[in-house]
């Protein structure tokens, strides 16, 4: 993979999203977000933020999941750029979820290994998952409590775990904490864990 193809990439998707807006949500969205214990506050980990976090994985070929996955861009810019077998958004705002697919629509054949759910988090099984990322920032505890308890029953020693925030009672290592870019900071905390 040359630097070119990942300016390619970047670049393709950034280029694809410039219309689109996930921080406008319905009033429908916002609500239900709220009833599911988090926010409806909207950010996204910037692309060079992405690079960084899959770095960190001994390899790309297994299966990613974004949990809070918003637009899609992780997820579609991961597909495009890196060899996984699956790389799997789910996010609860339909909004949000719209845009994904739409855009997902739009890279066509190139993101066939990407999928979007629109659900809770806790809905869907991520059994299979070799890494996580969880937008976990504006999660509430009790929520994030339960986002622990479900990573805990379904994911393999080893999985790779990515959060913005401290997940109490996750049986994992807490590997260590870095900080990427996202669309509200430019060095925002990420904990690094392996899944005991």
């Amino acid at each position: 993979m040359s630097k070119s193809d990942i300016t390619d990439n970047k670049e393709l998707i950034i280029k694809l999203y410039d219309s689109y807006n996930g921080y406008i949500i319905s009033n429908e969205d916002k609500n239900t977000i709220l009833a599911n214990g988090s926010s409806p506050t909207y950010g996204t980990i910037l692309l060079e933020g992405v690079d960084k976090l899959i770095s960190e994985l001994d390899s790309y070929d297994g299966v990613l999941y974004d949990l809070g996955s918003g637009v899609g861009q992780m997820v579609l810019y991961s597909s495009l750029q890196y060899p996984f077998k699956r790389c799997i958004g789910v996010e609860l705002s339909k909004d949000r979820h719209k845009i994904a697919m739409e855009v997902k629509k739009e890279l066509g054949a190139s993101v066939e290994n990407a999928e979007f759910y629109n659900d809770n988090i806790l809905n869907i099984p991520v059994t299979d998952a070799t890494a996580i990322y969880v937008s976990s920032l504006c999660f509430s505890d009790s929520f994030l409590a339960e986002v622990a308890n479900k990573l805990n029953e379904e994911l393999q020693p080893g999985t790779k775990v990515f959060s913005s925030r401290l997940i109490s009672g996750l049986n994992a290592n807490l590997d260590k904490e870095d900080s990427v870019q996202m669309s509200w900071e430019a060095n925002s905390s990420i904990k690094h864990y392996t899944m005991h």
